[in-house]
């Protein structure tokens, strides 16, 4: 069992007694995640827009029916192409145990229902829009393996 208190519950309690300073990497990244939360639109959103933009009515938000039997969603899909894109952040699909092994099982499920999964973080939508879009883009070019090709290529000794 996890127990978690915040910084200020233990300087309260005296268990410490200054607050732990932030490394300039991290401290930027929160920067930058704090002023994603602060936007006016979800990063999903945006990644719908954009995409939208670029494929038209191909991009559906919020896609239903990609597993049989399964009432999850996709945060955005191109069911022609059967590409699931999930924008992730830590604080919904890792905070718990529970929920990382959900999301897991889900992954999972989409992949062996023959769909590619493309992730991203919310801080790469707001920051680098060029560079995910970018990657959509190649996973849209690339061929949908077909039932009778292997999943790897032969090997080569």
């Amino acid at each position: 069992m996890a127990v978690r208190f915040s910084v200020d519950h233990a300087l309260q309690r005296g268990w410490i007694s200054e607050r732990p300073t932030i490394p300039d990497r991290v401290a930027s990244q929160m920067s930058v995640y704090r002023q994603s939360c602060d936007s006016a639109s979800p990063p999903h959103e945006l990644l719908y827009q954009r995409l939208f933009a670029i494929y038209g009515d191909k991009v559906v938000r919020e896609f239903a029916g990609a597993v049989p039997g399964r009432k999850f969603r996709i945060d955005i899909a191109l069911p022609d192409e059967r590409l699931a894109i999930e924008v992730d952040g830590w604080q919904h699909h890792g905070k718990t145990l529970k929920g990382f092994k959900r999301d897991r099982l889900r992954q999972n499920l989409l992949c062996v229902n023959g769909w590619r999964v493309l992730r991203f973080f919310p801080e790469s939508i707001y920051s680098d829009m060029a560079g995910v879009t970018s990657v959509v883009a190649q996973a849209v070019a690339a061929p949908l393996r077909s039932e009778s090709e292997p999943a790897l290529g032969p090997r080569s000794v």
